[in-house]
């Protein structure tokens, strides 16, 4: 299993396409599954190329946030996290400096707000998470501001093949 988080605007969908492309079943997550027993229920369907476009670690950044709570508190994460470690599984983190993100999402305006307010406290909240989580899983960690689509392919790639 693959679980591609960041921010929104950092290329996760980019990544998601050349996965699907190298014959991986992606799955984009919907808002019943954010929460211990939706992680497990897509656990369960991982046929061993499973790619979730966003995962736990999502709710666990955006839900204190936006919500003032997350959906998972800190026993469903040790348990997520044994779980989903007895599958190999690999997590790709991209990432993207504010003023790219701004440019990449100045279409949709509330993606775009929601930037300008909280980019900073989304971007300190996945860099802890995600050095909690290089503890357990494998994680390519791409700056998607400077890399280029090419570059951060052949960094999947290279990443999945080992």
């Amino acid at each position: 299993m693959i679980i591609i988080e960041g921010i929104d605007g950092v290329g996760k969908s980019t990544v998601s396409s050349y996965l699907k492309e190298e014959g991986y079943d992606i799955h984009h997550l919907l808002y019943h599954e954010k929460n211990e027993p939706g992680f497990i229920n897509l656990f369960k369907k991982d046929q061993g190329n499973l790619v979730l476009d966003r995962g736990f670690i999502t709710e666990l950044v955006y839900g204190p946030v936006l919500r003032d709570r997350s959906r998972i508190d800190q026993d469903a994460l040790k348990r997520l996290m044994d779980l989903y470690a007895t599958k190999d599984t690999r997590i790709i983190y991209l990432k993207a400096l504010k003023e790219d993100l701004l440019k990449r999402r100045f279409h949709n305006k509330e993606d775009y707000e929601m930037l300008l307010k909280y980019y900073e406290v989304l971007n300190q909240k996945y860099d802890e998470y995600m050095s909690m989580m290089e503890e357990t899983f494998s994680v390519l960690t791409i700056n998607t501001s400077y890399t280029n689509i090419p570059e951060t392919r052949e960094k999947v790639k290279e990443f999945i093949r080992r």
